[in-house]
């Protein structure tokens, strides 16, 4: 020290080579824009790059920056922040506050960056501005100046000899975009908004409701249009959750214990939720639609200590059970909530269970209780359990996912950071409120920011269309078949107006969908150009998520092309349920799913060489575990990770794709692994295309299997060439996919295709349901290889041991294929006249010719069955050429005639005649009766099934086509040819202006099961009266067992629906109605192919048939309103069959009595 320090050495230019802070903000200048260049050039973001490398920065002085640079604008913003924090007014003026407010949110971005940029440049002002400082190298000079010549060598020390302009640009430049601006980024990018993450539901319960008291929260939205909404605000959403948990703890619910709930989306689902959670209690939320047995073994599973059931559950439950309850009061009347059914079908579950279960109606619960509702306030923390929902297994051991009170509160708290919402948005509710991404998304978020929600009496089209486009919706949350649905409504409205007004929209939708992803910003072109169709959607929509599962690219394409922002998610209930999702703001990549929600970690686990894996994630919304299921928690939850069992891939920025699910993932014939949802997303794309699914087929015993698929084609595409037949169709259809084939490795290539007339299967939440997928595709392939066995037998060829038709016998019969030897009795197999029907159908399918079905019923082994296939093949090949020219005499003939008696209508004609025949259908059921549709959410949006009904009168056929509104269209009915299509102005009448159907009155059964399923595979909707003809006394009758039969062998569901008046209206011998006369239509609840499998059970085929036609005649009998129970007769509720059975009676009996 005394003077001294020591030397310092320092390593610089500034002495020998400056480099001044100007030319380094013009090399900087250059750098930019070279990189956006390169951007450009690669056809990255072309539009905004090439504007950007157009624009040059250049270098100002600091009093230029403080006033034409980020502090004036952050000067403009703090101003306009605080003139609206001043002045927006607060006694109403809705919509202008919610504007102000989002304009605060952006006015703050805009602050926060700018002074962010101020606090860069004032830290570095110092060296850069204030002071030109030069930093001396000479001790480091001479002491390189002392280093061995081979050691100079080695440590170049020449700052003098530095081009600043080449190593900025090549080295510098490049070494920032490496290793620093990301972490720039980090550090000064645009962050999700910060939200608190409340401790419990509770806590955010009673912060909503003490801050937005007096504001709307809830409401059911009536479906008459002049009925005023059943609305709750927040104040009042409040007293009645309190309410509730009184009326809870009063019953004796203690902390910890489950209650269930279970209802359509109304009002009172949430507020019931609310009060099981103030009780200290869990919810169980169950999907309305689960059937009698499905309810029972979850309460038995979840011993809950009560059930709060809305009317038309438990109501429709009690039917299940088969309980005699009187209608209440108020029927139809979504105010009244209360009914006969809630205490008698408690005491029949209390009965099953063994419990003292209580059944609830939302006025019992949500009501003033005895015990003083403040009394005891529960101490809920985060990691109390919240909910309870079983996500799969609901029949046999179901697997439910327990969530915490944290794990919700920080998923709607980390959704909130990027889809801001505010107190004057409006969210329609359209998902199950059982569905977690509904719950969380859909109820919670907007309640925490003090939005209001609404829900639908009725969801059906009109009701959604009226809600969209009058109630100021701003968000939705739905699932993909909810935009297709929309999606399909818009381009039907274009494609109704013409071919060249369709493709000019389409070219519209395209350019403005480029343009959003060429510009830096969106212009709001979409509003401007698609006017009508955002008016049609009110206007104010600014906000859909989709999740569940894969969003077609198309439908993102489209609704991005029309203006709309629609974000798409993936997650799973086990993870509250989102774990990643597209953000506002960035640009959407195509088949990404989007980035990690903030503070939850994605990543892939053991990736293969592309990158796939399966993807695990871990943060606060992850479950703590499955129900009393440690096995399954350890298999999904390994060291803190969740395992989705989905397989995707990570790229650089963090966006993931999916690829498929582990387990569905295809093991090719060397190892390959083959993704299913990678190429359905390669073949699907052709218009002939509606749905697919791929998956693996078993390969014997190898542990390989064969890359297999089943596609639906789509009849009814939006191309230019619709004229296309069915089959038309299906062969673009194959020739499309031998296309793709050729242009995949040959382990890629689908080895086996199916195409299939009927709706994939799915689940509730529109899944498709592989196994049933591969149980379809196996039959699909076993009845193909036993068709080409029969035709080899037709001609000649000997079929060794018969397996092809023990094959078949043990399909029919439901038997095990060990069982049937030729010896076999045919009786020991359980047929019945109804099954020997079915066996000649099949027979046929596989090209053997049966002249007399009846012949069959004769038979009494499969040994007599052999030798009768035996004998029809042989004089099938004897008798072939003949008979083939007889039918070329027959054809011809028949041709003749046709061309010489029929009427040639002119295709103008037909359309103006059945437009005519519509409006007048309208005008008969709007305007000369008194018409009520009920139930219209029950009709699905698609073909393919079976309507059932009772038949009084020549009005119910036109009564269903009404009732079933848009999907009307579709209704086939099958008619006499010898009366309907005698003469050629009949023929032509019905052939062009009506959807009938000619087969032979007297004609095989088999022959008009064929046309019946033929109608359904084509798509069709097969209206059948089981009755088998129409009640002369309005008195329904029995219904006969080929409905099931029907449905069964066609794979395909049915509605119930019960006709109500139409007898009076217009009875027998009567040939116009009467005028004013009430007619309604009850629609039931649509029984899917899978609830119709589970409604047969194990029984032997013409048993399950029985079973599901009876089960169908209930569900009508039991729509049958109070003032209809005439019609029932003597059997009321009970099907005719059973009821004759309890009088010791039968069919046959009564019908010669």
């Amino acid at each position: 020290l005394a003077g001294e320090h020591e030397t310092i050495y320092q390593m610089g230019t500034s002495d020998s080579n400056r480099i001044s802070s100007r030319r380094l903000t013009e090399l900087t200048a250059l750098a930019v824009r070279q990189h956006h260049r390169d951007k450009s050039d690669a056809g990255e973001d072309k539009l905004r790059s090439k504007i950007r490398a157009r624009l040059e920065p250049m270098p100002v002085t600091y009093e230029q920056f403080e006033r034409r640079s980020a502090p004036m604008l952050k000067r403009i913003a703090d101003r306009l922040i605080d003139t609206i924090d001043e002045k927006l007014p607060r006694w109403g003026a809705p919509r202008l506050e919610a504007f102000a407010e989002r304009a605060r949110d952006e006015l703050v971005k805009v602050s926060t960056f700018t002074g962010q940029v101020q606090e860069l440049i004032e830290l570095f002002k110092p060296f850069t501005i204030d002071h030109d400082i030069a930093f001396r190298c000479d001790n480091m000079r001479a002491l390189w100046a002392r280093v061995t010549p081979a050691d100079q060598d080695r440590l170049l020390w020449a700052p003098h000899l530095i081009d600043w302009r080449r190593y900025w640009l090549e080295t510098h430049f490049p070494g920032l975009q490496k290793w620093t601006f990301d972490k720039l980024d980090e550090e000064f990018g645009a962050k999700p908004k910060t939200i608190y993450t409340y401790k419990s539901i509770v806590e955010l319960f009673e912060a909503a409701t003490k801050q937005h008291r007096n504001r709307l929260a809830l409401r059911l939205v009536r479906k008459e249009e002049d009925s005023p909404p059943i609305a709750y605000t927040y104040g009042q959403l409040h007293e009645l959750a309190w309410q509730g948990a009184g009326v809870l703890r009063q019953l004796g619910v203690v902390p910890g214990e489950r209650v269930i709930v279970m209802s359509e989306n109304r009002p009172e689902w949430g507020i019931s939720y609310f009060a099981i959670l103030l009780a200290g209690a869990t919810v169980v939320p169950l999907d309305k639609e689960l059937t009698l047995a499905e309810v029972v073994n979850l309460t038995k599973v979840s011993r809950a200590r009560a059930l709060v059931l809305s009317r038309k559950v438990v109501e429709r439950l009690a039917g299940e059970a088969n309980l005699a309850v009187p209608i209440g009061d108020g029927e139809g009347d979504p105010a009244v909530v209360w009914s006969p059914a809630h205490p008698a079908f408690g005491a029949w579950l209390a009965a099953q269970t063994g419990a003292d279960t209580k059944v609830f109606a939302f006025d019992e619960l949500l009501t003033e209780p005895e015990v003083s509702v403040g009394a005891v306030r529960p101490d809920t923390k985060g990691d109390v359990l919240a909910s309870l929902i079983f996500t799969s297994g609901t029949t046999g051991t179901p697997k439910g996912v327990m969530l915490t009170h944290k794990n919700l509160t920080s998923m709607v708290s980390k959704l909130s950071s990027l889809f801001m919402l505010y107190k004057h948005d409006k969210l329609l509710s359209v998902l199950p409120l059982h569905h977690t991404l509904e719950f969380s998304a859909g109820f919670l978020m907007p309640l925490m920011h003090g939005a209001s929600i609404d829900y639908l009496e009725e969801l059906e089209a009109d009701s959604l269309q009226r809600a969209l486009e009058d109630e100021g919706v701003t968000g939705m949350v739905g699932v993909p078949a909810l935009w297709q649905l929309l999606e399909r409504k818009i381009y039907k409205n274009v494609s109704d107006a013409g071919v060249i007004v369709e493709k000019v929209f389409d070219t519209i939708v395209d350019f403005n969908r480029s343009l959003r992803d060429k510009l830096p910003w969106d212009l709001g072109a979409g509003k401007v150009l698609f006017f009508p169709v955002h008016r049609k959607l009110g206007g104010r929509m600014r906000l859909l998520i989709s999740g569940g599962s894969a969003l077609p690219a198309d439908t993102l394409n489209a609704f991005r092309g029309l203006g709309f922002n629609l974000y798409e998610g993936y997650g799973m209930t086990e993870s509250s349920p989102v774990l990643t999702v597209m953000r506002p703001g960035e640009k959407q990549i195509a088949g990404s799913v989007g980035r990690a929600l903030p503070g939850i970690d994605v990543r892939i686990d053991r990736p293969d060489a592309s990158g796939v894996g399966e993807i695990i994630a871990k943060g606060p919304n992850v479950m703590i575990g499955y129900f009393e299921n440690p096995e399954a928690t350890a298999q999904t939850i390994q060291d803190g990770w969740l395992h989705t069992g989905d397989l995707g891939r990570i790229d650089e920025d963090g966006n993931v794709f999916i690829v498929g699910r582990k387990k569905e993932m295809i093991l090719g014939p060397s190892g390959e692994n083959v993704y299913p949802d990678e190429l359905e997303e390669t073949y699907r794309d052709s218009k002939y295309i509606k749905e697919m699914s791929v998956v693996g087929l078993p390969a014997g015993d190898t542990g390989h299997e064969t890359v297999a698929a089943l596609i639906v084609p789509d009849y009814d595409h939006d191309g230019t060439d619709r004229r296309l037949g069915r089959e038309d169709v299906r062969e673009a259809v194959r020739e499309h996919v031998k296309k793709i084939s050729k242009s995949l490795p040959l382990y890629k290539r689908l080895k086996i295709v199916h195409l299939w007339d009927h709706d994939l299967p799915k689940t509730a939440s529109r899944k498709v349901r592989r196994r049933d997928v591969i149980g379809e595709l196996q039959r699909l392939e076993r009845a193909a290889k036993g068709g080409a066995q029969a035709r080899q037998l037709g001609e000649g060829q000997t079929l060794a041991s018969g397996t092809w038709l023990h094959d078949l016998l043990a399909d029919v019969s439901q038997k095990k294929r060990g069982v049937i030897t030729t010896e076999t009795r045919l009786e020991e197999l359980g047929f019945d006249s109804l099954m020997f029907t079915e066996l000649a159908v099949a027979l046929e399918a596989a090209g053997v010719n049966l002249p007399d079905p009846s012949e069959l019923q004769g038979l009494e082994t499969v040994a007599d069955v052999e030798k009768l296939v035996t004998r029809l093949g042989a004089k099938a090949k004897s008798e072939k050429p003949k008979r083939e020219r007889l039918k070329r005499e027959k054809d011809a003939r028949d041709a003749e005639t046709a061309k010489a008696d029929d009427i040639d209508v002119p295709g103008p004609v037909v359309t103006l005649g059945r437009k005519a025949l519509r409006g007048g259908m309208r005008a008969l059921y709007e305007r000369v009766l008194d018409t009520g549709i009920h139930g219209t959410t029950h009709v699905p949006p698609f073909g393919g099934y079976i309507v059932a009904a009772n038949h009084a009168s020549h009005l119910d056929t036109g009564l269903v086509k009404y009732a079933l509104g848009e999907q009307g269209d579709a209704l086939v009915a099958l008619a006499a040819r010898d009366y309907f299509f005698d003469d050629p102005i009949r023929r032509m009448y019905f052939e062009n202006f009506t959807n009938l159907v000619p087969m032979e009155r007297h004609g095989s059964l088999r022959e008009s099961l064929r046309l019946a399923g033929e109608v359904i595979r084509d798509g069709y909707i097969l209206l059948i009266f089981p009755e088998g003809t129409r009640s002369d006394t309005g008195v329904m009758a029995d219904f006969k067992p080929s409905l099931g039969y029907l449905a069964m062998t066609n794979r395909c569901g049915i509605l119930p629906m019960y006709l109500a008046g139409t007898h009076d209206a217009m009875p027998k011998g009567r040939y116009l109605p009467k005028r004013g006369e009430r007619v309604a239509a009850h629609v039931g609840p649509y029984l899917s192919y899978e609830d119709l499998v589970k409604l047969g059970g194990a029984r032997p085929r013409s048993e399950q048939y029985r079973a599901i036609t009876y089960h169908v005649e209930g569900v009508i009998r039991r729509l049958a309103p109070r003032d209809q129970a005439w019609t029932l007769g003597d059997a009321g509720t009970t099907p005719m069959a059973e009821y004759l059975a309890s009088q010791g009676k039968t069919i046959e009996e009564e019908a010669t009595t």
